[in-house]
């Protein structure tokens, strides 16, 4: 039922789905009560045409980038304040001839710390267990197993978040959703996101 709303406004994607994606990486003992019900967001549908626009003005990195910046910003619909991700394409330069040891890092982070929604300022992070979730991976050029950080050892910064990928098929495309999570631990909300594409060039 909640999943059909989003294909039909297919530059945006709700997060309804990201539950199940959610539930797959991080689901069983370790998991906490509740998680469930806050990952379950509908999202205003005024908020959707907004995003649209934002999709299609969403900027493109290079995996040789150090960083490739997910934009965090709020928009007001309704008199409520939202907290949106806008997250670039990534473009993997292609090497034919690389085998499975010859992958190349992917680094995202987001633009602010923070954000001021409704009056109140609220701390931004990318979610433990589904920091970038993989909605199509039909090639498997992208590990869909990434990890919070941006892979320095003993260091982790929940603002930021790294995953590999292959380049050793041309064309090979995956799509990814941003899961960022925006308020105190426990009352986290989810912030709504666009899906945009990693592919090799």
């Amino acid at each position: 039922m909640k999943r059909s709303t989003w294909r039909a406004v297919p530059w945006v994607v709700l997060l309804i789905a990201v539950a199940a994606c959610a539930q797959d990486k991080g689901g069983g003992a370790g998991s906490k009560p509740g998680d469930e019900s806050r990952m379950l967001k509908i999202i205003d549908p005024a908020l959707l045409a907004r995003m649209v626009d934002l999709a299609r003005s969403a900027k493109t990195c290079t995996a040789d980038q150090l960083f490739c910046t997910i934009e965090m910003m709020t928009l007001s619909v309704g008199g409520k304040d939202y907290c949106v991700a806008v997250a670039p394409d990534v473009q993997v330069a292609t090497e034919t001839s690389a085998d499975q040891n010859n992958k190349r890092r992917i680094r995202w982070r987001l633009s602010h710390d923070s954000l001021v929604g409704n009056g109140v300022s609220k701390d931004l992070a990318f979610h433990d267990d589904a920091g970038i979730v993989l909605t199509v991976n039909q090639h498997n050029q992208v590990d869909r197993w990434g990890k919070i950080g941006d892979g320095s050892v003993g260091i982790v910064n929940k603002r930021r978040f790294h995953t590999w990928t292959l380049r050793n098929r041309f064309g090979a495309s995956a799509t990814y959703l941003p899961v960022i999570l925006w308020g105190p631990s426990g009352l986290e909300e989810l912030c709504a996101a666009v899906d945009p594409k990693i592919a090799n060039i």
